[in-house]
């Protein structure tokens, strides 16, 4: 056992230092002067805006200690007038992922084949990847990213070669595509450097209405329940055990192969990756409940898009994580349909043994604290409600709407505006997630209502610092993450707050970094046993991860509460000054805290 612990050690000293050394290159890569002298020393400059003043601690309001902050904006400053960051784009859904692992009847795949004259692997996959993104009544445009078109044609991680030399595999086969089975799609070509993704649009007349409602007929279904389903295939391949085992064989993501963008994420990867397809069992009238409910929805969209995801789901509910392929985020991300991506009341009746816990408001108190605002970081230290405060401030009761029917569309303009929205993107972005939700008590939200969030000093107070740390990031041509990741504008393209944006989802993993070493350690300690001889598994797993929180199960429930308090001891003993804490969102009925 000494030795086993040695050698555990030794490994755990050799990845500490090929993260530094790694860390390191990134670092002098980043700081290296432009060859070309265009833009002068512009990467020597300190890239630093975690923590703008001093780390110091002084006493705010009501006594609360908190970092010493610089000076607090004017309430009069102009903050809501729209900023470099709201992009012109129009709104646009993806293509949708893995359309071959849904299943369906056998006599839908015979009907789409013919309607569109369809003949080869690669074109029915194509097709259904934009079949599917398609929204009724919508003119939204569908991103079609190279990773996603590349896996419908079976070329393995192709990628952007030489743009400029017209390297380009996956663009000319979709164009080829296109040309042939939907001609009057159009497509808007890729460029980096104008920002600009690859995206179809036109698909609603392309495939016509009446495909389109053939569509939601058959996704209507419970596809759990279908007397002969097959994959979504050209071949429409029989929906069986062996070709289940086969397909998740064949969509297994091996840790060897991915590149995640730390050390810690990687660490995650492997072990969410590594969790046994036998965990993600689901009860067959687990998935009529879910349907049960999906069926009483007024809104089509919601509707339309959680019968997707329940297809795919009943078809294979094993989550498979990886980093993301469109941007430098630390966060990963499932490839498809999952637990993870379903509404939290569809996952909590598939799922009702799993225990949820996140950090509270944590982009709030992660920007609270590295942005230097005291006014919210006192209101979260408190652990006053930043919703509360938000919904009395807007009067949202006098309209019928609830805190809980308001919190999505507060959290969508909270998160909307530390990412870099302005005014009016900010009250679009409210208004639609509100009028997704079923149970209105008025239509909608009227716009000078939404517009009341931006008076409030909260957000007052945000939006001035979030100008303040754009500046900062514009200025120094970058920052630097709490990994020591240099995040550089004019390599990646991108503006400020995109930045920014990174730099607090990497701190939202750093803070829930004490969680992953828990999780990881009770599987080792369980594999050691294992390998001794003796017939033990993990106590505990986390089963999804969520990116400010995670889905937890213990087998032992007698032991759950004991395990949860030994979660959020770890992971509050390493907040900090950050003002948030790991709560527990949902519990089950049996579970008592």
């Amino acid at each position: 056992m000494e030795t086993v612990v040695q050698q555990s050690v030794e490994d755990n000293q050799k990845a500490t230092r090929k993260e530094a050394y790694a860390t390191s290159k990134i670092q002098k890569k980043a700081r290296g002067q432009n060859k070309e002298g265009e833009r002068g020393k512009e990467e020597d400059l300190p890239w630093c805006v975690n923590r703008p003043a001093s780390s110091e601690t002084e006493i705010g309001p009501d006594g609360i200690k908190m970092p010493a902050f610089g000076s607090t904006p004017e309430l009069g400053a102009d903050v809501t007038s729209d900023t470099e960051s709201d992009t012109d784009e129009e709104d646009a859904c993806f293509a949708h992922r893995f359309p071959w692992r849904m299943i369906v009847s056998r006599e839908f795949v015979r009907e789409i084949k013919d309607a569109l004259k369809l003949e080869s692997d690669a074109d029915f996959n194509l097709a259904m990847a934009l079949f599917l993104a398609v929204e009724p009544g919508s003119q939204k445009p569908v991103v079609f990213t190279h990773k996603a078109i590349a896996e419908c044609i079976g070329i393995r991680n192709d990628k952007h070669r030489n743009y400029t030399r017209h390297e380009n595999a996956t663009g000319e086969r979709l164009e080829d595509f296109i040309r042939r089975i939907l001609p009057s799609a159009i497509i808007r070509e890729y460029r980096f450097t104008e920002g600009l993704a690859r995206e179809v649009s036109g698909l609603q007349e392309a495939f016509g209405d009446e495909l389109l409602a053939l569509r939601d007929a058959e996704f209507a279904k419970r596809t759990h329940r279908l007397k002969d389903p097959v994959y979504l295939t050209l071949r429409a391949t029989p929906f069986t055990k062996q070709n289940r085992y086969r397909t998740r064989k064949q969509d297994r993501v091996d840790p060897r192969t991915v590149e995640a963008k730390t050390e810690l994420a990687q660490r995650l990867i492997e072990y969410v990756n590594g969790l046994k397809p036998e965990c993600f069992a689901i009860d067959v009238h687990n998935l009529d409940k879910a349907h049960d409910l999906v069926d009483g929805w007024e809104h089509e969209g919601s509707k339309r898009t959680a019968k997707f995801q329940l297809a795919a789901i009943s078809a294979d509910s094993y989550p498979q994580y990886e980093p993301s392929s469109r941007g430098a985020t630390v966060r990963i991300f499932t490839r498809k349909a999952s637990f993870a991506t379903i509404k939290s009341e569809l996952r909590r009746i598939l799922a009702p043994d799993w225990i949820e816990l996140d950090l509270a408001s944590a982009q709030a108190a992660i920007v609270a604290a590295d942005w230097g605002l005291p006014k919210l970081y006192a209101l979260l230290q408190q652990g006053r409600s930043i919703w509360e405060s938000l919904h009395q401030h807007m009067r949202l009761g006098a309209l019928g709407v609830s805190l809980d029917g308001a919190k999505p569309l507060l959290k969508k303009g909270l998160y909307s505006a530390i990412f870099g929205g302005g005014h009016e993107r900010i009250v679009k972005k409210m208004q639609a997630e509100y009028e997704q939700q079923e149970c209105r008590p008025v239509e909608t939200i009227p716009a000078e209502s939404v517009s009341l969030f931006f008076t409030h000093e909260l957000i007052v107070e945000l939006l001035v610092g979030r100008t303040r740390m754009m500046d900062q990031v514009r200025k120094n041509g970058g920052a630097y993450d709490v990994f020591g990741r240099g995040i550089s504008l004019r390599k990646n393209g991108w503006k400020p707050h995109r930045v920014l944006a990174q730099l607090a989802q990497a701190r939202e993993m750093k803070l829930l970094e004490p969680a992953i070493d828990l999780a990881i350690a009770e599987s080792e300690r369980a594999r050691l046993e294992r390998e001794a001889g003796k017939d033990e598994y993990p106590r505990f797993q986390i089963m999804l991860w969520q990116h400010d929180g995670f889905s937890l199960h213990v087998r032992d429930k007698s032991r759950a509460a004991s395990i949860v308090r030994r979660f959020q001891e770890d992971v509050e003993s390493g907040l900090g000054d950050y003002p948030t804490r790991l709560e527990v969102k949902y519990k089950p009925g049996w579970l008592t805290l």
